[in-house]
């Protein structure tokens, strides 16, 4: 069997995540393993079910340097997003995992909204005359504040939650007690997953 090759590659930047990505030459659309583990943090129930999602099947190809990459069709990082969700739905997700639902539930929307933005721009003909990065820039906007870099929360945030609850804040840490990711699982995620 002819191993396919990436006749196009680049990142595609989502959330403060950079997801590797290629086009290969039968145009398929493939995501990089590495940077999809690396983006869900290797957690559990970021694979779906096998036995009844083709896009869950890896792709291996060769990218344009010619090194052998392992991937998988574009179309598994929303089910991989839908996965978080239904586990947080079930109850399933550990409190360390709450944050990778939420962002989840984040990255759906903004897809939807650059969809019918891309269907818009193709249905119209304006897609011709969009800039390079015209839709890296639309993701980036539809997606909701707290996701949009990886500096998810302000230290203001920590420095005040340090004084509402009377424990020593430091300023020159990025490491905090498990008691403040209580807190901020309790009082953020677990508010803004309710929506769903």
């Amino acid at each position: 069997m002819e191993i396919l090759k990436a006749t196009h590659q680049g990142i595609l930047s989502i959330g403060g995540k950079e997801i590797k990505c290629a086009v290969l030459n039968d145009s398929t659309r493939v995501l990089t393993s590495e940077s999809l583990f690396e983006t869900f943090e290797r957690k559990k129930y970021t694979k779906p079910d096998e036995r009844k999602s083709e896009v869950a099947q890896p792709i291996l190809y060769t990218n344009k340097r010619g090194k052998k990459i392992r991937g998988f069709k574009a179309l598994i990082l929303p089910e991989i997003c839908n996965v978080f969700i239904k586990a947080y739905q079930d109850g399933a997700l550990r409190k360390n995992q709450l944050d990778l639902a939420s962002q989840s539930m984040n990255m759906l929307s903004g897809f939807a909204k650059l969809g019918i933005t891309a269907l818009i721009d193709e249905a119209t003909g304006h897609r011709e005359n969009l800039k390079e990065d015209e839709y890296q820039k639309l993701i980036k906007m539809f997606l909701a504040p707290e996701f949009r870099n990886d500096k998810r929360f302000p230290k203001e945030l920590f420095e005040r939650v340090c004084q509402l609850r009377g424990w020593r804040y430091e300023s020159d840490t990025t490491k905090y007690t498990p008691e403040m990711g209580d807190f901020i699982n309790k009082y953020i995620y677990s508010v803004s997953l309710k929506r769903l």
